[in-house]
């Protein structure tokens, strides 16, 4: 089991190139985030493990993007590649879990900053594994990861969030 310790080298230094960026990782059923940034202020820090998340969900050709706001002016977003997850786990996403473990890492240095645990409502999860599903099955010539890039350059973070199917909020810790 991989140790994630505040003040450390993050375990996962294949991720980490020195720009900011946040990725799904699938872990057992479900997956958790990781979101690279740079000049972290203590106000995200804190915003980050203590504050108000929303936590919303984007769809479009049948890529997940899951957008977290977590205050302070800081939001980004994450999509999930269940055709890359099923290699490692052939039935990702089929069980009832719930739990995303979320850590925040300096984008520059790779030393984990915070982390903070989510376990998101079930609404939202069948959301997910509906569309997760429609993925498996897609016929299509494009690869999620390019199809995900264009919606990327397409629509900015405030637009998923404006054409958001489902929104949930987590309260102050």
């Amino acid at each position: 089991m991989t140790q994630n310790e505040i003040g450390k080298l993050f375990p996962h230094e294949n991720y980490m190139n020195g720009k900011e960026k946040a990725i799904a990782l699938p872990v057992g059923q479900f997956f958790d985030v990781v979101c690279y940034k740079s000049k972290l202020t203590d106000n995200e820090t804190t915003a980050f493990t203590q504050g108000r998340l929303k936590v919303s969900l984007f769809e479009r050709y049948h890529v997940p993007f899951i957008i977290f706001d977590v205050g302070a002016g800081f939001i980004f977003h994450v999509y999930l590649d269940a055709t890359e997850a099923v290699k490692e786990v052939p039935d990702w996403m089929t069980e009832q879990a719930n739990e995303v473990n979320m850590f925040l890492v300096d984008a520059k240095t790779g030393i984990l900053k915070a982390t903070r645990t989510l376990q998101f409502p079930e609404i939202l999860c069948e959301k997910l594994r509906d569309i997760i599903a429609k993925q498996l099955s897609r016929k299509s010539e494009s690869t999620v990861e390019n199809d995900a890039n264009a919606l990327r350059n397409m629509l900015s973070t405030n637009d998923m969030l404006d054409k958001a199917i489902d929104r949930c909020i987590f309260k102050q810790v």
